[in-house]
């Protein structure tokens, strides 16, 4: 897919969760989180990548349960990666590890994510770690008057502590985000 100088997300849906894949007005994608099956997502990405571009940019992973990580491996040795930002402790299980150094043989390098950060994926659009730890981490994504919060398994109450921007147009949750806590309950 050629840039088109618009920005897309597209919510993958799958059995297990959800992954996003984010496409940036000039033509970048991210994957944000990834799914138990690598074949799954592999083809779901297929259908919204160019053949001729299977790469990813980045590779963000906010949920520390090894299952979402567990398909990511056949990922990894389909599409190539540039750089991985981890959301969760790497060497928390052997799944994170795994992928961790197949991913480094690949030649991605990688980042843990830290309370605070600000990434700018390119001019006018950043991600910022709103709270990374044991739970999981929350984003909040930035593009002009777009913002999306990404919960990532993180609570209301742990994001009390720290300074959120304002409102999101978006909420991306998933069934954990929910039981974790009501829908009324984000929206304070």
């Amino acid at each position: 897919m050629r840039p088109d100088g618009n920005f897309h997300i597209t919510l993958l849906a799958l059995d297990e969760g959800h992954a996003i894949l984010i496409r940036t007005p000039h033509g970048q994608t991210y994957l944000l989180n990834g799914a138990a099956s690598g074949c799954n997502l592999a083809a779901l990405l297929d259908r919204k990548l160019s053949p001729f571009d299977q790469n990813l940019e980045g590779l963000i992973i906010t949920e520390p349960q090894s299952t979402p990580i567990n398909g990511l491996d056949f990922l990894a040795e389909q599409m190539g990666v540039e750089q991985v930002l981890w959301g969760v402790d790497v060497p928390a299980n052997a799944t994170t590890r795994r992928l961790e150094n197949l991913l480094h043989q690949a030649g991605a390098s990688s980042r843990v994510l830290e309370d605070g950060q600000v990434f700018q994926l390119e001019p006018g659009l950043f991600i910022e770690v709103l709270k990374s730890g044991e739970e999981g981490t929350a984003l909040f994504l930035r593009n002009g008057d777009f913002s999306m919060l990404i919960p990532g398994g993180v609570t209301p109450e742990s994001l009390q502590s720290v300074s959120k921007p304002s409102s999101a147009t978006l909420l991306i949750m998933d069934k954990n985000d929910l039981v974790a806590a009501r829908l009324e309950d984000w929206n304070k």
